[in-house]
């Protein structure tokens, strides 16, 4: 019967543990992860303006990142007016240099 209380108020006191670990980590989760692609964003504009190439697949294959951070990626150096709009197949302009 002891070890059976002992177990359960081990039990519990990891299971506080657990959930005071998750809190920290949701709590500053979101700004790594808005520093990181702040960074990738740095970077992606450097690569897009010397290569002159701005695709999913080429920022993909330089900056080792999913496609849908790459689409992110692209789309905010659309919006800060560093390469222009998709026009089907054709490549985007790059209008900053």
């Amino acid at each position: 019967m002891t070890d059976l209380k002992t177990l359960e108020k081990k039990v519990n006191e990891l299971e506080e543990r657990l959930k005071k670990l998750e809190e920290t980590v949701l709590a500053g989760g979101d700004k790594d992860e808005k520093n990181y692609m702040d960074a990738l964003y740095e970077k992606a504009k450097e690569l897009v303006t010397k290569n002159n190439k701005a695709t999913e697949y080429f920022l993909q294959r330089k900056l080792l990142i999913d496609y849908q951070r790459a689409t992110k990626l692209l789309n905010k150096l659309e919006a800060n007016g560093v390469i222009g709009p998709e026009a089907g197949v054709e490549p985007r302009k790059i209008l900053v240099g």
